[in-house]
């Protein structure tokens, strides 16, 4: 007979959703930076970068990143360097947050994201 051999496994009537919401626009923007960085490293560990700061420098770079009250960062304009303190980090994002500028996002939207950068 026709079928005889094959057997299937599950609920034949049911299938499963492919709808992703819509992703927030805050999350698409942050998704893109991530991956320019992602990317950026890459690039950079397969170059052959000779150093252009002295060996003091350099030992005073890797104090501050070692120094966990110390955030060092990327500025918004410009280039170089943002050293702050994390308390006064945390405050500013806080603030920032709990603005008329952002709102919670699902965690369907974070997984969406997490599933695209893989």
């Amino acid at each position: 007979m026709l079928f005889q051999n094959v057997s299937y496994k599950g609920n034949p009537l049911y299938v499963s959703s492919t709808y992703n919401p819509p992703i927030h626009p805050s999350l698409q923007l942050f998704e893109h930076l991530c991956e320019i960085d992602l990317r950026s490293l890459n690039t950079l560990n397969s170059m052959d970068v000779g150093q252009n700061l002295s060996r003091d420098k350099n030992e005073l770079l890797r104090s501050i990143q070692r120094n966990k009250a110390i955030r060092v960062m990327k500025p918004h304009k410009g280039g170089g360097v943002a050293i702050v303190s994390m308390e006064l980090c945390n405050i500013k994002m806080k603030n920032i947050l709990e603005g008329c500028f952002y709102k919670r996002a699902s965690l369907n939207e974070f997984n969406v994201v997490v599933v695209v950068l893989r």
